[in-house]
This record gives C-alpha cells, sequence and structure tokens, in this order.
C-alpha cells in the first residue's frame, strides 16, 4: 500500500505536514509526533507486571514517560531521562489517582485528535471510560 511517505519518515521525521501509524520494525503499533514515539497502549502485564497505558520515547535527548497500571494496581506516572548522566537525577516514579489517570488520558485523546489522528484519540478517550472497569476487574481476579 503506497502511503507517500519515504523511509527516513517512518523513522520520525514529517512529512505533508502529517504523522503517521507504522509497524516498521516494531512488534507494537506506534505513531511518530515530532521527537516523540508514541506506543499503542497494552493491557497485558509486562516483565515488571506493569499494564501500560501510555507510553512515549524520544531520541534526542533520549527519555522515556510511561503512565499505566502496577503489578499491585495502583495508577503510575514514571520518567525515565536515559541521554547521560547530567539528569539522571530528574528520573521518578509517583501513584496517581484515578481522577488524575482518567485527566492524562483524555488529554492524550484531545492531542491525537489535533495532530490528525482520529483512531488514536478515539482509542484513548475509551480507555479514559473504561478503566474503572479495568481496575475493578483486576481485583475481582485476585
Amino acid at each position: 500500500m503506497e502511503t507517500g511517505y519515504t523511509q527516513s519518515d517512518v523513522y520520525g521525521m514529517k512529512s505533508k505536514g502529517k504523522t503517521k501509524m507504522t509497524n516498521v520494525k516494531r512488534k507494537k503499533k506506534n505513531v511518530f509526533i515530532g521527537i516523540w514515539d508514541y506506543i499503542e497502549p497494552d493491557l497485558t502485564p509486562n516483565t515488571e507486571g506493569n499494564r501500560v497505558l501510555i507510553k512515549k520515547l524520544c531520541v534526542g535527548p533520549v527519555e522515556t514517560w510511561e503512565w499505566g497500571i502496577d503489578s499491585d494496581n495502583k495508577l503510575y506516572v514514571d520518567y525515565k531521562w536515559l541521554e547521560n548522566d547530567f539528569f539522571e537525577d530528574e528520573s521518578f516514579h509517583e501513584e496517581m489517582s484515578l481522577v488524575e489517570m482518567i485527566e492524562r488520558l483524555k488529554a492524550q485523546a484531545k492531542f491525537f485528535a489535533d495532530k490528525g489522528h482520529p483512531d488514536w484519540a478515539e482509542m484513548y478517550d475509551n480507555l479514559s471510560k473504561e478503566l474503572p472497569e479495568i481496575l475493578k476487574e483486576k481485583t475481582e481476579i485476585e
């Protein structure tokens, strides 16, 4: 399928004033906007037991942001500076309230809608509505 994007576009460069969703050399769907690579939510626990709701990576400078549900079913935000040791003390991991996470998910939905990604906007909007039930399901399983 011809998208009109070059190989360099796939790795984060803008083309035609829009960004795009790709699957190139990744198992997860992602979308590049500016210098950020946004990774699709994954409700399957990772090796640490976390379910990642929002994840974005930057390659210049190298840093990551992640919002999710930890192995204890608590909501969190995690920031890591990976570029060098100049700002390594800025890295943090904090718990969030349900209200804060829902607001973050709604902001993410608006962000993607404003950037021309209605499918991603819908995904985050739905997640913001379903989050209380997702948290409840995990608690009932235990």
